[in-house]
């Protein structure tokens, strides 16, 4: 028998018995929706994160060697430093930005703050380099702030915006711009160096971290062994990036054993009813074998139900995987830009189909298990 006349037979079977069928494209459904809106999610936050990285490309961050973070670092007399740096080094170094990083609240948020001289984060291609503000501050100048994307948004709901003022590190300052740069940093508000330090106790020859701008970054390797003789480490895209992909691999983990759940349970669902729907047909299939059809074609037109559910309760569950994701996002008020992925849709088809299709051996094991002869005799 031709697989096209198996296919009709197939969905007709499906069809007649319609609440028991969408029960299970349901569960199906529901299985590839949760992998779907999981893998959308990391796929997003992946390119996010890599793109929040690209900033650091050909730059190096330093920090002192006992810092996990720009929070718990000290650079003391960074201006020798620095001019240490570029006697040895020369012109292969670009340009060196000094940032004095800290947190604070406003406006009942917890705020990342990080200061800078305007025209060295400028030349370092850091955050200055990519701000969009009213006016350029002076080096000498303190009392402004330029705020991160995502955090200008969520402080537009508190009625502060560009051409405003905040209260942000125990003064008043005006906000003369917004920065888009990645994910990370765009929560970050920008400052001058003079009121981070001011906040954080600093004298004038000290900072937190020092952004290095590589002009040629081949003696990328050679001047971090010369900072770690120093007393300091320096850290690179590639260390970041490494970072970032633990913590990628540790969320598609926990996405993957959520997922594998749901579909375990789709699975199940699926298995019962297709067992019911072969008990519930026990008669009709041993009536056509014996008018002549052989297991192969029992087992095709069994496997062909099994992937027709697959097919519909995959392909459904992955397209709603995207908005469904965006509704979680805006529930949690989480600002992560989605990008429909269609590979994630298609992954989530092939795993409802071959999720069915493994649900299906065993019904149709049984279907081929059904001798003609005892159906005849009753």
């Amino acid at each position: 028998m031709r697989i096209s006349a198996l296919l009709r037979l197939a969905w007709r079977n499906l069809l007649r018995r319609k609440s028991r069928t969408a029960l299970a494209i349901i569960g199906v459904l529901l299985g590839c929706l949760v992998f779907s809106a999981f893998n959308t999610a990391t796929e997003n936050l992946r390119m996010k994160v890599e793109q929040a990285l690209i900033v650091l490309q050909g730059a190096l961050v330093v920090e002192s060697h006992d810092a996990t973070t720009p929070l718990d670092s000290e650079i003391p007399n960074y201006q020798s430093l620095i001019a240490e740096m570029k006697s040895v080094f020369g012109d292969k170094i670009a340009a060196v930005s000094p940032q004095v990083w800290a947190t604070n609240i406003s406006e009942k948020l917890t705020i990342l703050v990080v200061g800078v001289i305007p025209s060295l984060d400028r030349e370092a291609h850091s955050f200055m380099k990519v701000a969009e503000v009213t006016r350029f501050p002076s080096d000498d100048e303190s009392g402004w702030c330029v705020l991160g994307r995502y955090l200008a948004d969520e402080l537009r709901n508190y009625g502060i915006d560009v051409g405003g003022r905040i209260y942000l590190l125990d003064r008043q300052m005006e906000v003369i711009g917004t920065f888009t740069s990645g994910m990370v940093y765009d929560w970050i508000a920008v400052v001058s160096i003079y009121d981070a330090r001011r906040f954080r106790g600093f004298d004038n020859d000290t900072v937190s971290i020092l952004y290095v701008r590589l002009r040629d970054p081949s003696v990328r390797d050679e001047l971090r062994a010369w900072l770690k003789d120093k007393g300091y480490k320096a850290l690179c895209t590639e260390d970041l990036m490494r970072e970032a992909e633990k913590l990628l691999q540790t969320v598609s983990k926990f996405s993957l054993a959520i997922s594998l759940m749901a579909i375990i349970i789709a699975t199940l669902g699926v298995m019962n009813t297709m067992l019911t729907n072969v008990f519930e047909r026990r008669t009709e299939i041993g009536v056509l074998k014996a008018m002549g059809w052989q297991n192969a074609e029992v087992a095709v037109e069994i496997l062909l139900e099994a992937c027709l559910i697959g097919l519909i309760g995959g392909l459904v569950g992955g397209l709603l995987g995207f908005p469904a994701t965006l509704l979680a996002l805006k529930f949690f008020s989480t600002k992560l830009e989605l990008t429909f992925a269609p590979h994630v849709v298609a992954i989530t088809t092939a795993i409802g189909v071959t999720a069915s299709v493994v649900a299906s051996l065993i019904p149709l094991k049984r279907a081929i298990s059904i001798s003609p002869l005892e159906v005849i005799r009753g």
